[in-house]
């Protein structure tokens, strides 16, 4: 009888703690729409309204979260073309704290003499091959003098198929128990950093990807065949271009899980000659969890937006990408 009274009890305060980060997790996101005939795959429909991190959005008429430019622009505007994911996006944040917003202002203190317009063409969830879809599409009527990639691990193209087939493996059904039980979704990054600091290995989706970068696996073999097709165009268009690696925000020291992957990533940019910053440096030596745009969400905040910026124009100005 003690048991089950303790069972029912330990039911009851996980119920109670469900509910109450139920209620306190920000708004649902915002779903976007599907784009059949493009490869893009998805996005966001112009003039749109919606929550992204419970943080709410606008786009302009193409859709994207960035200043309006259906208009043709001026020969004295210099254009910078932002493309990336849920990062460039400024997913949970403020449309004027997102790092593109942040690196306009930083651009034009930078270059009084220029009339620096950054277009921010991120979108959550795309990987490299919607990149270059979207530069193909809505990049070559912009005119760019520079275009930057904020490159993610999690950029590889095989995870929107790999997730389908793995839903019955470890990761999928813990993919699919945060999806549905949000006490979950809190505790686990908690529970893994814990681990981390007590120096216990453990397999994560960003260990997996790690291991699929430093092994040159089939995915990243293929992404890097994406990456030569997108520092081609910007090539054939005689487009500046530069790569920011982006860094998980976890464990910011030297036991940070994804260091060697993300050297991977920036010698590979090297050896096509493209002009590349690790923004994991950064980053290290800061708290991990100060830099979360909540409780529930690891992805940067404002300060770690003004991180990656700082970033971006080191890496445009050491390389003199606007000059």
């Amino acid at each position: 009888m003690k048991l089950v009274s303790v069972f029912v009890g330990v039911f009851l305060a996980l119920l109670i703690a469900e509910i109450v980060i139920r209620i306190l997790e920000p708004r649902p996101d915002t779903k976007g729409v599907q784009f059949i005939s493009s490869d893009r795959l998805f996005g966001f429909q112009g003039n749109f309204r919606g929550y992204a991190g419970g943080v709410e959005f606008d786009t302009n008429s193409s859709g994207f979260r960035t200043g309006e430019f259906s208009v043709r622009f001026s020969d004295q505007e210099t254009v910078v073309i932002v493309l990336g994911d849920s990062y460039a996006f400024g997913y949970g944040v403020p449309h004027e704290e997102t790092f593109p917003s942040v690196l306009q202002q930083d651009l034009r203190r930078q270059y009084p003499h220029m009339n620096v317009r950054v277009i921010n063409l991120g979108i959550p969830g795309y990987n490299t091959a919607q990149e270059l879809a979207t530069l193909r599409e809505i990049g070559l009527n912009l005119r760019p003098e520079l275009v930057l990639l904020a490159y993610h691990l999690n950029d590889l193209e095989r995870l929107s198929e790999s997730t389908k087939k793995s839903f019955w493996n470890l990761k999928g059904i813990t993919d699919c128990a945060k999806e549905h039980i949000h006490l979950l979704r809190y505790f686990l990054p908690r529970v893994a950093a814990l681990v981390r600091s007590l120096h216990i290995g453990i397999r994560t989706t960003a260990t997996a990807e790690v291991q699929e970068y430093i092994s040159e696996g089939p995915a990243w073999k293929q992404n890097q065949d994406t990456l030569r097709e997108l520092f081609g165009l910007c090539a054939e268009m005689h487009w500046s271009l530069g790569v920011i690696v982006l860094p998980y925000i976890v464990e910011l020291t030297d036991r940070h899980p994804c260091i060697d992957a993300y050297q991977v990533v920036v010698d590979f940019c090297k050896s096509q000659d493209v002009p590349v910053v690790n923004a994991f440096h950064y980053f290290r030596g800061l708290k991990a969890g100060k830099l979360w745009i909540n409780a529930f969400d690891g992805h940067p905040s404002a300060e770690g937006h003004l991180l990656i910026a700082k970033a971006a124009v080191d890496l445009i100005t050491s390389k003199r990408l606007l000059e």
